[in-house]
Protein backbone atom coordinates (compact mmCIF):
# COMPACT_ATOMS: atom_id res chain seq x y z
CA UNK A 1 0.00 0.00 0.00
CA UNK A 2 2.87 2.42 0.67
CA UNK A 3 4.11 1.93 -2.90
CA UNK A 4 0.75 3.13 -4.23
CA UNK A 5 0.83 6.09 -1.88
CA UNK A 6 4.24 7.11 -3.25
CA UNK A 7 3.15 7.08 -6.89
CA UNK A 8 1.43 10.03 -8.51
CA UNK A 9 -0.96 7.85 -10.48
CA UNK A 10 -2.14 10.67 -12.72
CA UNK A 11 1.43 11.26 -13.87
CA UNK A 12 2.42 7.59 -14.12
CA UNK A 13 -0.56 5.90 -15.78
CA UNK A 14 -0.66 5.69 -19.56
CA UNK A 15 -4.20 5.49 -20.93
CA UNK A 16 -4.80 2.92 -23.68
CA UNK A 17 -6.77 4.22 -26.64
CA UNK A 18 -7.43 1.14 -28.79
CA UNK A 19 -11.19 1.49 -28.42
CA UNK A 20 -11.09 5.01 -29.81
CA UNK A 21 -10.39 3.50 -33.21
CA UNK A 22 -12.09 0.12 -33.20
CA UNK A 23 -14.11 -2.44 -31.27
CA UNK A 24 -11.16 -3.81 -29.27
CA UNK A 25 -10.78 -6.44 -26.58
CA UNK A 26 -12.02 -9.95 -25.99
CA UNK A 27 -14.62 -8.82 -23.43
CA UNK A 28 -15.89 -5.88 -25.50
CA UNK A 29 -19.34 -6.72 -26.81
CA UNK A 30 -20.27 -3.08 -27.46
CA UNK A 31 -20.02 -1.31 -30.75
CA UNK A 32 -17.50 1.47 -31.27
CA UNK A 33 -17.92 4.66 -29.28
CA UNK A 34 -19.59 7.44 -31.24
CA UNK A 35 -17.58 10.59 -31.89
CA UNK A 36 -19.11 12.57 -29.01
CA UNK A 37 -18.42 9.74 -26.53
CA UNK A 38 -14.79 9.56 -27.63
CA UNK A 39 -14.33 13.29 -27.11
CA UNK A 40 -16.09 13.13 -23.73
CA UNK A 41 -13.80 10.27 -22.70
CA UNK A 42 -10.65 12.19 -23.65
CA UNK A 43 -11.97 15.43 -22.08
CA UNK A 44 -12.73 13.66 -18.81
CA UNK A 45 -9.31 12.03 -18.63
CA UNK A 46 -7.46 15.24 -19.44
CA UNK A 47 -9.50 17.36 -17.01
CA UNK A 48 -8.69 14.85 -14.28
CA UNK A 49 -4.96 15.10 -14.85
CA UNK A 50 -4.31 12.12 -17.12
CA UNK A 51 -2.07 13.26 -19.96
CA UNK A 52 -0.22 10.13 -21.14
CA UNK A 53 -1.79 8.14 -23.97
CA UNK A 54 -0.85 4.84 -25.62
CA UNK A 55 -1.97 4.38 -29.20
CA UNK A 56 -0.89 2.50 -32.30
CA UNK A 57 -0.77 2.84 -36.05
CA UNK A 58 -2.97 -0.28 -36.20
CA UNK A 59 -5.77 1.18 -34.03
CA UNK A 60 -7.54 2.45 -37.16
CA UNK A 61 -8.93 5.91 -36.32
CA UNK A 62 -7.33 6.28 -32.90
CA UNK A 63 -4.54 8.60 -34.10
CA UNK A 64 -6.98 10.84 -35.96
CA UNK A 65 -9.40 10.94 -33.02
CA UNK A 66 -6.64 11.98 -30.60
CA UNK A 67 -5.23 14.50 -33.08
CA UNK A 68 -8.61 16.11 -33.76
CA UNK A 69 -9.41 16.24 -30.04
CA UNK A 70 -6.05 17.80 -29.13
CA UNK A 71 -6.36 20.40 -31.87
CA UNK A 72 -9.98 21.32 -31.01
CA UNK A 73 -9.33 21.49 -27.27
CA UNK A 74 -5.88 23.08 -27.63
CA UNK A 75 -4.30 20.45 -25.38
CA UNK A 76 -0.93 18.73 -25.66
CA UNK A 77 -1.19 15.05 -24.80
CA UNK A 78 1.95 12.99 -24.33
CA UNK A 79 1.85 10.16 -26.85
CA UNK A 80 3.37 6.70 -26.85
CA UNK A 81 2.61 4.81 -30.03
CA UNK A 82 3.41 1.57 -31.78
CA UNK A 83 4.27 0.91 -35.40
CA UNK A 84 2.93 -2.14 -37.22
CA UNK A 85 5.16 -5.19 -37.60
CA UNK A 86 7.82 -3.97 -40.00
CA UNK A 87 9.31 -7.25 -41.25
CA UNK A 88 11.95 -6.09 -43.73
CA UNK A 89 10.65 -2.55 -44.20
CA UNK A 90 13.10 0.01 -45.50
CA UNK A 91 14.14 2.99 -43.42
CA UNK A 92 12.20 5.14 -45.89
CA UNK A 93 9.01 3.13 -45.21
CA UNK A 94 9.52 3.36 -41.44
CA UNK A 95 9.95 7.14 -41.61
CA UNK A 96 6.88 7.35 -43.83
CA UNK A 97 4.77 5.52 -41.22
CA UNK A 98 6.12 7.72 -38.41
CA UNK A 99 5.41 10.85 -40.45
CA UNK A 100 1.86 9.68 -41.12
CA UNK A 101 1.34 9.01 -37.41
CA UNK A 102 2.61 12.49 -36.51
CA UNK A 103 0.28 14.07 -39.07
CA UNK A 104 -2.74 12.12 -37.85
CA UNK A 105 -1.92 12.90 -34.21
CA UNK A 106 -1.28 16.54 -35.15
CA UNK A 107 1.84 16.65 -33.02
CA UNK A 108 5.53 17.21 -33.66
CA UNK A 109 6.94 14.78 -31.11
CA UNK A 110 6.17 11.27 -29.94
CA UNK A 111 7.31 10.56 -26.40
CA UNK A 112 7.83 6.85 -26.99
CA UNK A 113 7.81 4.71 -30.12
CA UNK A 114 7.62 0.93 -30.14
CA UNK A 115 8.22 -1.21 -33.19
CA UNK A 116 8.68 -4.86 -34.08
CA UNK A 117 10.81 -6.52 -36.73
Amino acid sequence: MTLINNINLKKDIIIGTAQLGENYGIANTNKKFDSASRLDFLDSLYKNGFNLYDTAYAYKNSHCTIGDWAQKRKVKPVIYTKLPKLNNASIKKIFSIVDQSLKELKIKKIEGLLFFF
